[in-house]
């Protein structure tokens, strides 16, 4: 079956920041993605959704130039250049950043060194270092006012910040984040929210996987739904969770989303 393309972007003339167009990714006979289209607006916070290996983390790694298995089929446009095919620090030059699932935090080192260890080379200077006031102004966005804090005493929703903190460090114009309110409680769940918030009304767009539904209905103006690969509901996110082949996906027959 193929997949169904989420609505346009806009109903204006101006072209998406983002188009994702026919994007597919096998690993021998197994399609972990398979032509999903999509595009993204400039100044939107856009969502993805799915269970669990429905192809999301696969997706944004074939976005991001993440190398691994067979090259992806389909174009990934950015600004109208195709990105695909492109290593990744390309990809992150160009201004698409993400961060992953997997807690990338260094234990041993403060809060201000994860964000100059961990920042993407985009971010580097002319002397292969990220500015200082690059990395105040990114923990400073990010509410983390002592860079000097060992990073092992952080709680779960700070740790969030700072692994936000090395994406935007590189003053992205596309942010994508994977999960960024897993394990979170729901009152962290809305500082995370306000941060985003933040985030994205100094210009910066993104596009947020997720399985926090909360966050999704509060955050995202339109949204997407993965399921084996390939894009089963797309709209905004009421419409979108209210869907039926969405609430079987997630709960099978008979359930809620």
């Amino acid at each position: 079956m193929g997949g169904v393309a989420a609505p346009p972007a806009d109903r204006d003339t101006e072209a998406p920041l983002l188009s994702v167009r026919g994007v597919s990714k096998t690993f021998g006979k197994l399609a972990a993605v398979r032509d999903v289209s999509f595009d993204v607006r400039s100044g939107e916070v856009f969502g993805l959704a799915g269970p669990n290996g429905a192809g999301k983390s696969t997706l944004f790694n074939v976005l991001t130039g993440v190398p691994f298995g067979p090259d992806p089929g389909g174009h990934v446009l950015l600004r109208g250049q195709d990105v695909v095919g492109r290593p990744g620090w390309s990809i992150t030059r160009a201004g698409l950043v993400r961060t992953f699932q997997t807690e990338a935090v260094f234990d041993d080192l403060s809060v201000l060194q994860n964000v100059r260890v961990c920042a993407s080379p985009s971010a580097l200077g002319r002397r292969g270092r990220v500015a200082e006031d690059r990395v105040r102004e990114a923990l400073e966005t990010v509410g983390l006012t002592d860079g000097d804090a060992p990073a092992k005493q952080l709680s779960l929703v700070d740790r969030k910040r700072l692994m936000i903190a090395t994406a935007i460090v590189s003053r992205p114009s596309v942010l994508l984040l994977d999960e960024p309110a897993a394990g979170l409680e729901p009152q962290d769940q809305d500082q995370l929210i306000d941060l985003l918030r933040t985030i994205n009304a100094a210009g910066v767009t993104i596009i947020l996987v997720e399985h926090v539904l909360r966050v999704l209905r509060t955050l995202c103006g339109r949204m997407i739904v993965l399921d084996a690969g390939a894009v089963i509901a797309g709209g905004a996110p009421e419409q979108v969770l209210a869907d039926p082949a969405v609430v079987q996906a997630y709960l099978g027959p008979g359930g809620a989303a």
